[in-house]
């Protein structure tokens, strides 16, 4: 079993403010968004219980299945480490808290039907949580069981990759290869089908991109492509896929993505290039992109309808007049019910 060595740092116990500090919670949780490793996130997920509930005494258990993979902190008594894990299958199989342990409080980390982890806090004589409290607690919980799911899945497919000898990045643009866009694409496509989760693709295409390479050299049009490529790495996230489709046209897969937020994304890139000036030799050239955006929806059965319907947006785009959005729709059944759909961007645990 693994343990960690890194120092362990109790929180405060005395607390001087409101035990939920929902604002201060949210900008905790743009840290565990960025996680790269789960033991960043392990780390981060400590951070932020602390810091919410501000507990005496906090334990994290990293599980796979019914192995203990790390304790955090490392000294923790393994019968501790039992009683946690009972009772946090209590909790799982009951869908609710634990009424029944004095002065402790434990939260699955869990997304779907997996269970990734524990946190049990620890109260003591102070009062306990209500269950305002602990419903907010199970909600942190729920993120970071996104965040801890996110992390496992693209590690195992990047293992997987690796074993198969795959180049996993085109070494001209630094966007994903072919192969790789393409397997991990299909991956995260059924997944989002299979539990209902939302998932949208972009596809960039440079304005007038012909026209550059005849006026400047075929050179120009490479250094383009390079150039957006190192701005669509910076803007997006880890969990963005991007790759050089032909061409010039770039497709990016957005995980976790309603329509809404993957329309003000491509909106924002396209005003990025827009504001930009490109360096081709001794001269300043300005460009444009026009792009198409389509979401995942029940008429869309495969990742390649998903890619045809970014392109028929992204055609609409040209025709209206390119250096703009567009975004593909299904068509509305004519004096059909329409009811409306919350939604909430869980791009935020999608790091």
């Amino acid at each position: 079993m693994q343990m960690f060595n890194r120092p362990y740092t109790k929180p405060v116990s005395s607390r001087k403010q409101p035990r939920i500090i929902s604002s201060n919670a949210l900008e905790l949780l743009s840290n565990l968004t960025h996680a790269k490793t789960e033991d960043e996130a392990i780390r981060e997920i400590i951070h932020v219980f602390s810091n919410v509930f501000q507990p005496l005494d906090i334990i994290y258990i990293a599980l796979q299945g019914d192995a203990i993979l790390s304790v955090r902190p490392h000294d923790t008594p393994s019968d501790v480490t039992q009683n946690v894990i009972r009772f946090g299958k209590e909790l799982i199989k009951n869908s609710q808290a634990v009424e029944d342990l004095p002065g402790k409080i434990v939260l699955p980390i869990a997304s779907h039907t997996e269970t990734y982890g524990m946190v049990s806090l620890e109260f003591g004589d102070m009062p306990r949580p209500d269950h305002q409290s602990i419903d907010f607690g199970h909600r942190l919980a729920s993120y970071a069981g996104v965040v801890t799911s996110n992390l496992r899945s693209r590690q195992k497919l990047e293992d997987y990759l690796i074993s198969q000898n795959s180049t996993s990045v085109e070494g001209f643009t630094g966007l994903s290869s072919r192969r790789y866009f393409f397997e991990i694409a299909e991956a995260e496509f059924r997944r989002s089908q299979r539990y209902s989760r939302p998932l949208s693709a972009i596809l960039v295409d440079v304005d007038n991109f012909k026209l550059l390479n005849d006026a400047f050299g075929s050179e120009t049009g490479d250094q383009i492509l390079k150039d957006l490529s190192r701005i669509f790495n910076k803007e997006l996230r880890e969990s963005d896929i991007r790759v050089r489709m032909s061409g010039e046209e770039l497709l990016i897969l957005l995980p976790e993505t309603h329509m809404r937020y993957a329309h003000a994304l491509a909106e924002r890139l396209r005003r990025r290039i827009e504001e930009m000036s490109f360096e081709i030799g001794n001269q300043t050239i300005k460009i444009t992109i026009s792009v198409g955006v389509a979401s995942l929806n029940k008429n869309i059965r495969t990742l390649e309808e998903l890619v045809n319907c970014c392109d028929q947006a992204l055609t609409q785009a040209k025709h209206c007049g390119k250096n703009q959005v567009s975004a593909w729709a299904a068509p509305l059944v004519e004096y059909g019910p329409t009811f409306p759909i919350p939604e909430t961007d869980y791009r935020i645990g999608f790091y």
